[in-house]
């Protein structure tokens, strides 16, 4: 899944959690570095890749939010 700052976290944390729950499945946070990613709400999110690694990606979602743009 991938984050950034003014992410709208519902939109990320739904389907996060959906994902989860699915068998064989390893949701990754992705972004530029490893550094807390603020939510629109000031959540802070922590990434646990980033767009070097090299970790296969099956499904890529990218949630809404006002930082999208």
């Amino acid at each position: 899944m991938l984050v950034y700052p003014g992410i709208t976290q519902l939109d990320m944390t739904g389907p996060q959690e959906v994902f989860s729950k699915a068998r064989g499945v390893n949701v990754q946070l992705y972004w530029k570095d490893l550094d807390p990613v603020a939510s629109a709400s000031g959540l802070q999110l922590i990434p646990n890749c980033t767009f070097e690694d090299e970790t296969p990606i099956d499904l890529l979602c990218i949630p809404g939010g006002p930082g999208q743009v």
